[in-house]
């Protein structure tokens, strides 16, 4: 009887045992179930935010490329591709240097041939900065200054 009785008790706690993590299953299942759906609201919050920021940076009429810590184009806008010559389809990933536009880099006023001719731009860049500090990329912005260049050498000549 005794090993019976052994049995009914081990089969009790393994009885409550199982109930127990049934329990926790469940709890957990729904805790998932919860984790998801924030998960769910914070991916279309950030995509939101992500479409708003890239409408932004595209609605710019000024040049802005931004570039990763090792000068590989992320985002150019329409403006850029304009001036560059160069599509954000043909230029995302690809190094500066690989793209012959290494000369972005030098903060100030260059001259640059195009197919309409030589422009002049001034280029100011600023550092892109993780939380914590470190630079993770660059944001290049190149304004056409030629037509002022051609102002102020009119006046010089008069």
């Amino acid at each position: 009887m005794q090993g019976i009785e052994r049995l009914n008790e081990a089969f009790r706690t393994f009885t409550l045992a199982s109930d127990g993590l049934k329990d926790y299953y469940h709890a957990l299942k729904d805790q998932v179930l919860l984790l998801n759906e924030e998960l769910k609201v914070k991916n279309t919050e950030l995509k939101e935010t992500l479409g708003f920021l890239n409408s932004v940076i595209h609605c710019i009429g000024e040049a802005i490329v931004v570039t990763d810590v090792g000068s590989r184009v992320l985002v150019m806008n329409k403006a850029a591709e304009e001036v560059l010559g160069v599509a954000l389809a043909s230029a995302k990933g690809k190094a500066l240097e690989a793209l012959g536009l290494q000369w972005m880099l030098k903060e100030g006023e260059v001259e640059i041939g195009t197919g309409k001719g030589m422009k002049t731009l001034d280029i100011s860049s600023s550092a892109v900065n993780d939380e914590t500090g470190r630079s993770i990329g660059l944001v290049l912005l190149l304004r056409d200054v030629t037509s002022q260049r051609e102002i102020e050498a009119e006046r010089q000549r008069n």
